[in-house]
């Protein structure tokens, strides 16, 4: 997994720290909720894979707007039922660049 720091380049980096996240993605709760796979998923809005996946454990780093739009096409519901943002109120983990240095 690659630090969320754009200016880092590092596969595994102490910055990165899935607690402090604050755009969550509720596609697996809304998967769940229809009972759906990530197969399903795929076969309904043409998404890859790896899309689904990334956006169903959170893990992805960045999201293509049609993708987003596909979901919620699929869901019915707005881009607020998918992503939300979260309050941020580590500031002890905010950006060393000490630490990302080359």
């Amino acid at each position: 997994m690659l630090c969320l720091n754009f200016q880092c380049n590092k596969r595994k980096c102490d910055e990165y720290d899935r607690g402090n996240i604050m755009i969550r993605c509720h596609l697996a709760r809304l998967m769940g909720e229809h009972k759906m796979r990530i197969s399903d998923v795929m076969r309904e809005t043409g998404l890859s894979r790896t899309t689904i996946t990334l956006l169903y454990k959170e893990t992805a780093l960045k999201v293509d707007l049609d993708a987003l739009d596909k979901l919620c096409d699929l869901f019915n519901c707005s881009l607020s039922d998918i992503l939300e943002r979260m309050p941020n109120n580590d500031k002890s983990r905010t950006f060393n660049p000490k630490f990302h240095q080359k």
